[in-house]
């Protein structure tokens, strides 16, 4: 799934379904209930270490901010 495809596309509307679907499923197989917006990464283990604060934080949060444009 990728965060830089437009809205309008046939590519995003699958990612949309596919989101949907994954979330019934852990509803009506699983029995369990995700939460209606993605959590944000925890600040704690690998996301806490220097290596990943300095060089791969930026971009992770570059990419949750276009996933959470989008409504994904």
């Amino acid at each position: 799934m990728s965060p830089y495809a437009g809205a309008e596309t046939v590519f995003h509307r699958r990612m949309v379904e596919t989101r949907d679907a994954l979330r019934r499923a852990a509803r009506d197989v699983l029995g369990l209930e995700p939460p209606d917006a993605r959590p944000a990464p925890p600040q704690d283990g690998i996301y806490g270490l220097p290596e990943w604060t300095g060089l791969v934080g930026p971009r992770h949060a570059e990419l949750d901010a276009l996933w959470r444009e989008r409504g994904i």
